[in-house]
């Protein structure tokens, strides 16, 4: 992607003035008799059929590149070719040949007449502002210079993209040395024979790098020079025949950070070394801990873990006879009843060990002693395989694990010989099935149950390895630890982005916190330092404000609005303690009473004091892009709990796992109130509800056509209803644009992919459509979103934008509509193609747990066509902002807020002052 900066003089006097910063139309009287505006009505914009009006002072233009003009401005002339002439069509079907007068003069020119002019030129006399142009080729930050990424045809990217986790991508500046490795396993690889991966630097041809992994996936243990390289992996297939990779280019900048960690059988050597209990860091006392934790802000957390210990100490041991369990295969809202209880029994036994375990420990209290053995034995003697094994309910047999291993860890001077093996009897079972599901990663990387268990078994095995009786389990947290390395988050690169869905990405952040302090204090290695690991909390401050209870912008359980409150002031304060980022350390502080939370704390807080950093810094940056999650979110303030906010979605995720049919969506949260949102709920995995409804395209702020129809619809060629989207990554979309010049903050995606039909009997996919382009553009001084598609289809379609309140929408004057939610509101109008909106409530399939009903606006076009230019516009607090919006070509439009310099849209491209 390239960015051009462009001077543009907005004369009030010499260059014709409408539109610049100045303000004042003053020239639109010369352009009024032989063209037709858009303009907006005070409190809501009407839909405007194909109404045009010609730029009236110098803008730009970015159909098919530079165009010729002469700018004759207070500093000089610049010289550029000659404007071509654009046929455009007023509301009342007349045609005229009007002038393009769009201009784009090379900075160094303007720059050069800048330099000749006096000192004394007046800012009155000419305003200079710089201009952002994006070309839609990708996001340039994540980009190295003079690289255009690729898709290839080889083994990695030529089949489905459903085990496809590549790593480097083409052309990516790394952020972190030496990378992670990743690629797609392919079917027919001969599994005795190892990989081998080869990365050169590009300018010399020398080998950097050569390895012989035996999985997908590789983080070296070795830091390479700063350069530019490539990569290729090769293989033996069944026949005996070597298959290679296309090469993939990748930069390692001078100011990359390094980060190398020791390999596996090191760290489970060091680990298993350690003498009990582990979870005291080396150097540490349990009285000088507590001493520390009354004197500061620890207080109250250290005062409710002894008040859960006591809790523990008279609450009745659960019985394995009295557990419920249910089946995967015939799963209903009867048998989420039934999980959620197991679920809560299992929750309830972790924490009562946990507690009971630390208690002993800092107070010496032989209570807590003798009843967190006696839960730990009872929880022993639970079959491995009944009810809570990882093939029933793997949810319970990880809470069980822990529990056990942190029994182990901490009473392990008090438990007998007996006792102790029958603690490791119980352990190894439950995590040897775990383990037995590692190797799937290999073929299946983005099993969101399975990944998340590699984090859950380090820490057990970070605590226990080595235990007497417990064969193998060095050899396990080796093993483990590797692949951690090269999985630690499977679901986003290493700008910390997450793509299973961000209320995920805050249930995720507990399992990796503990893990990660458990290693910290065994160890004493930092995995806060792993490029998957260190930003994913700029991901969680990117998408849920400050003490914000608003809902999630995608994914499932969009619906819960507590996730701040239910984890920052926990496990993402014990996750900034290890990153030591002061955003991170702001974050869990900013909301209301959570750094004085009356709730129960981890224990691992305790044990980590005095780590990480005291500073606490806001987040200057008021955009946000994780380019492999394929997400991007827009703020008034990262720093306010009532911030304003819009969230965009066009992902190579597609819509896998926890994400939905939804490339090209976006959320509108206005004031801290959600106003547009991703409708639908998670009452259960593939409920008929979430299935249909939840998981489908119409559903979300996006286009369809026809009825509804969306992405991956299933159907054998064209789909004649819309119905439940296939679960798939290859119906996926990709971020081509991403700015923020501060007045406007801009995303664009290409959603094209997505928007095809898969056959189930024959595993072929159908292009619906030829291009589906959307941007998202949000003008904060005015706070105004502009919402520009570009779509084309070799059918006729009848359009449709899609548009979900959690309040009911209300006609507008002029065909728009309105949606209040509190203090808060907004009103929407489309521009372009003549159309209504039709309003509903409800949805096609009832939630099975009953809840409540959400709100619905879809603006169809009137006529069917082959292609669609649309801008909506969407003003919070319905304000009285002047919009204009002009059609100056085949997809080029252009608009003016509040009489300021032009936005410009023209496909994949935009231009921002």
């Amino acid at each position: 992607m390239t960015a051009s900066f462009i001077l543009l003089c907005a004369l009030i006097s010499a260059c014709g003035g409408g539109g610049g910063d100045a303000g004042g139309d003053t020239n639109s009287s010369t352009s009024a008799e032989s063209s037709k505006v858009a303009a907006a009505p005070v409190d809501t914009v009407a839909s405007v059929p194909e109404t045009v009006t010609m730029p009236t002072a110098v803008g730009m233009n970015s159909i098919d590149g530079a165009t010729d003009a002469v700018i004759a401005t207070s500093l000089g002339t610049v010289t550029l070719a000659e404007p071509a002439a654009s046929t455009v069509t007023d509301s009342t079907g007349a045609t005229s040949i009007a002038s393009t007068q769009e201009t784009s003069a090379p900075l160094e020119q303007v720059a050069a007449l800048q330099a000749s002019q006096p000192e004394s030129v007046s800012s009155a006399q000419a305003v200079v502002t710089a201009l952002t142009t994006l070309d839609g080729s990708g996001i340039r930050t994540r980009n190295a210079a003079g690289c255009t990424p690729g898709v290839y045809s080889d083994f990695i990217d030529g089949n489905t993209w459903n085990n496809r986790r590549l790593l480097p991508r083409d052309c990516l500046k790394v952020a972190s040395n030496p990378p992670v490795f990743s690629w797609r396993q392919p079917n027919d690889k001969d599994a005795l024979s190892p990989w081998t991966l080869s990365v050169r630097n590009r300018k010399t041809g020398v080998a950097a790098l050569s390895a012989s992994p035996n999985t997908p996936r590789l983080m070296p243990n070795q830091a390479l020079p700063a350069g530019d390289y490539e990569w290729t992996v090769s293989y033996t297939n069944k026949s005996g025949k070597l298959v290679a990779s296309s090469a993939r280019r990748f930069t390692v900048e001078a100011t990359t950070p390094v980060v190398v960690f020791p390999a596996g059988v090191t760290v489970a050597a060091k680990a298993a070394a350690r003498g009990h209990p582990r979870a005291l860091p080396s150097g540490a006392t349990f009285a000088a801990l507590k001493a520390s934790a009354l004197a500061g802000d620890l207080a109250t957390g250290y005062k409710n873990l002894i008040a859960m210990a006591e809790t523990a100490v008279v609450t009745p041991l659960p019985q394995v006879a009295g557990l419920t369990g249910f089946s995967y295969d015939s799963f209903t809202i009867t048998s989420k009843v039934s999980m959620d209880a197991l679920r809560k029994t299992c929750d309830a036994e972790t924490r009562y060990v946990e507690a009971l375990a630390f208690a002993y420990r800092f107070t010496g209290d032989v209570r807590f002693r003798d009843a967190g053995i006696t839960r730990a034995l009872n929880l022993a003697g639970w079959s491995p395989s009944g009810v809570t094994s990882e093939s029933n309910f793997d949810y319970g047999n990880r809470a069980i694990y822990l529990a056990l291993a942190t029994a182990l860890d901490l009473f392990k001077a008090d438990l007998t010989a007996v006792q102790v093996q029958q603690i490791v009897s119980s352990l190894s079972d439950r995590i040897s099935q775990a383990m037995a599901r590692f190797d799937s990663l290999d073929a299946s990387p983005f099993d969101s149950h399975v990944d998340v268990l590699v984090w859950n078994v380090l820490q057990a095995l970070m605590l226990t390895a080595g235990t007497e009786g417990f064969t193998n389990s060095t050899a396990w947290l080796a093993k483990t630890w590797d692949i951690l390395l090269g999985s630690a988050n499977m679901w986003g690169a290493d700008d910390g982005g997450f793509g299973n869905g961000v209320a995920y990405a805050w249930y995720r952040i507990g399992h990796l916190a503990e893990a990660m302090a458990a290693t910290q204090a065994v160890t004493g290695l930092n995995l806060a330092k792993h490029p998957s690991v260190a930003k994913l909390g700029d991901f969680l401050l990117a998408f849920t404000a400050p003490g914000g209870t608003h809902r999630s912008p995608f994914g499932d359980d969009t619906e819960t609005t507590t996730h701040y409150t239910n984890y920052a002031f926990n496990q993402f304060r014990l996750y900034a303690q290890q990153t030591g980022t002061p955003i991170h350390n702001w974050y869990w502080k900013a909301g209301a009473s959570t750094a004085t939370a009356k709730y129960y704390m981890s224990p691992w807080l305790l044990m980590l004091q005095g780590l990480g950093t005291t500073v606490s810094s806001a987040p200057v940056d008021r955009s946000w892009v994780f380019d492999d999650a394929g997400v991007a979110a827009i703020h008034s303030d990262t720093s306010r709990s009532d911030r304003s906010s819009v969230a965009f979605r066009s992902s190579e995720f597609g819509d896998w796992a926890h994400s939905f049919a939804d490339q090209n969506s976006f959320t509108l949260i206005s004031k801290g109130k959600d106003l547009l949102i991703s409708s639908g709920y998670y009452p259960y995995w593939l409920s008929p509800h979430h299935a249909a409804v939840t998981r489908a395209t119409r559903y979300k702020n996006a286009l369809t056509f026809d009825g509804g129809i969306g992405q991956a619809e299933i159907a054998s060629g064209v789909p004649k209803l819309p119905g439940s989207p296939v679960q798939s990554r290859d119906a996926r979309g990709k971020l081509v644009n991403q700015a923020d010049t501060g007045l406007w903050a801009v995303a664009t995606g290409d959603a094209t992919l997505a928007y095809r039909s898969y056959d189930p009997s024959t595993y072929a996919w159908t292009a619906l459509l030829k291009s589906a382009v959307r941007t998202v553009a949000y003008n904060r001084s005015s706070r105004v979103l502009v919402v520009y598609d570009y779509a084309k289809s070799d059918s006729a379609r009848r359009w449709e934008l899609n548009f979900h309140a959690p309040a009911s929408f209300a006609s507008g004057t002029g065909g728009s509509v309105s949606v209040v939610n509190g203090a808060s509101s907004a009103c929407i109008a489309v521009y372009g193609p003549a159309g209504s909106f039709a309003l509903s409530k409800g949805f096609d399939i009832a939630p099975e747990n009953g809840a409540a009903d959400q709100y619905h606006a879809r603006f169809a076009v009137t006529t069917r066509s082959n292609e669609l230019v649309a801008v909506t516009v969407i003003r919070e607090d319905c304000s009285a902002t002047p919009v204009k919006v002009t059609f100056t070509g085949a997809a080029a439009v252009s608009v003016n807020i509040n009489n300021g310099v032009d936005a410009i849209f023209d496909g994949r491209s935009v231009t921002v002052p």
